[in-house]
């Protein structure tokens, strides 16, 4: 296994803190921010909280149209394998506000949120880049060791 990571993901300072977990890494221009495959692919999304609300305002009109986006996004490296989505950073649904002239209230959030994992995303939430390294690892690592488990 090797976990391959975006090379925009430099500036989110979370390769910094995976090179701490002392896993095969590998930077290089790609769709998912991160990804690897073991015995099936896994990849990872991630998103502030502000990134998450900015792709939701894109031009697209209907929500059902922005959750295909994300989930086509997320998928299309995918055979039989896991997308995840990692949000990152503390949510404020006080902040939540106007985003790209849309008004997203929380509800509107959890409901997006609701309807990518009916469509087979993951979603889980992280306190900040240090603790979105954590979950990185922690998921990798259960990958790996899933495949070395995995009959021939």
């Amino acid at each position: 296994c090797l976990l391959e990571i975006d090379v925009r993901e430099r500036r989110s300072g979370i390769p910094k803190w995976l090179e701490t977990y002392d896993l095969p890494l590998h930077m290089k221009q790609q769709t998912h921010d991160y990804h690897w495959t073991c015995h099936a692919a896994t990849c990872i999304e991630r998103k502030t909280w502000a990134d998450l609300l900015a792709s939701m305002s894109q031009k697209e009109t209907k929500l059902g149209k922005r959750i295909n986006k994300v989930v086509r996004q997320l998928m299309e490296a995918q055979v039989d394998g896991q997308p995840w989505l990692l949000v990152e950073g503390d949510r404020d649904d006080d902040a939540l506000g106007r985003v790209n002239g849309t008004l997203w209230r929380a509800s509107a959030v959890d409901a997006f949120l609701r309807r990518l994992r009916t469509r087979g995303v993951q979603v889980e939430y992280s306190r900040g880049p240090a603790h979105t390294a954590e979950i990185i690892a922690d998921l990798f690592r259960l990958s790996h060791e899933a495949s070395r488990a995995w009959p021939l």
